[in-house]
């Protein structure tokens, strides 16, 4: 079964949004930059978010100015970014499937997705982004990936029977952690495919956090990989992932990564051949 097909993964984050609001990671500004500078945004930009969870990468555009549209598919999270972004009178949060929601062709600026583009139809995606945008609009998709397996906890999870943390296979190549030049091949060809986007850039903004023991297992807890194991798998497991870091000093850090790619929207008629370069911040 592929991502976008596993409702039950797609509706696991709901389980917990407060929690899922508070432990996630946040996205560079450096990220948050290179995309407002590729979309040239000011309060007359309009923007529409898909997959916009709890407002974690809506805020950074909100306060920014533009008009946000939000698109959640989840009632609870949707509830968290309500009550987040109720100051921003310009930002709108709808509960609704990407797939299904409709609006006038080329109303938005930008159209951008943080950390939920492949649970979503691949047929669909890039098909209906460019219906949205304006000709010369931006499509932005970026995400979070931890580059490197937490060493602390691997004797855990081989001896639980898990291998390693499988958060992120399907999307990246069936490895973890990501191979991130791999992934980054794989979107390239994706949006090759589609023929509706040109002029596409990579960008790699790389960074770290540490977490106490508590706070790890709080995180791995809105993974849907781990919540959606049954209570009697998941409760040892995380109690061993913790008594093995308090072990260790208390403290793990996590590598990320965070991959961002922006394209335009092709002209109408037949699609010229895409420019695409992978950057690395200077």
């Amino acid at each position: 079964m592929h991502l976008h097909e596993n409702e039950t993964r797609k509706r696991a984050f709901g389980q917990d949004a407060e929690l899922y609001d508070a432990m996630r990671p946040r996205y560079p500004a450096a990220l948050v930059e290179r995309v407002a500078d590729h979309a040239g945004i000011t309060r007359a930009t309009r923007a529409v978010e898909v997959g916009s969870g709890t407002g974690i990468a809506t805020l950074p555009f909100a306060e920014l100015g533009c008009a946000v549209h939000c698109l959640e598919l989840n009632d609870s999270m949707a509830a968290v970014a309500r009550r987040k972004l109720a100051r921003f009178p310009r930002v709108k949060v709808e509960t609704v499937r990407f797939e299904d929601w409709t609006a006038e062709d080329g109303a938005f600026d930008l159209v951008f997705c943080a950390q939920a583009w492949h649970w979503l139809a691949p047929e669909v995606r890039y098909r209906k982004a460019k219906r949205l945008l304006r000709p010369g609009g931006t499509l932005a998709v970026f995400a979070n990936r931890d580059v490197a397996v937490v060493e602390e906890v691997q004797p855990v999870y081989r001896r639980h029977g898990r291998p390693d943390r499988p958060a992120h296979r399907e999307a990246w190549r069936d490895r973890h952690p990501p191979d991130i030049d791999a992934g980054i091949a794989d979107a390239r060809a994706s949006i090759r495919r589609s023929g509706c986007f040109r002029d596409v850039e990579f960008h790699r903004f790389p960074w770290e956090q540490s977490y106490h023991a508590h706070d790890y297992v709080r995180l791995l807890r809105t993974y849907s990989d781990h919540s959606t194991l049954p209570a009697d798998v998941l409760e040892p497991l995380l109690r061993d992932i913790a008594a093995a870091i308090e072990a260790a000093g208390g403290f793990v850090t996590v590598r990320y990564e965070a991959v961002l790619m922006v394209a335009r929207p092709a002209k109408r008629g037949p699609t010229r051949p895409l420019l695409e370069r992978a950057r690395r911040p200077e």
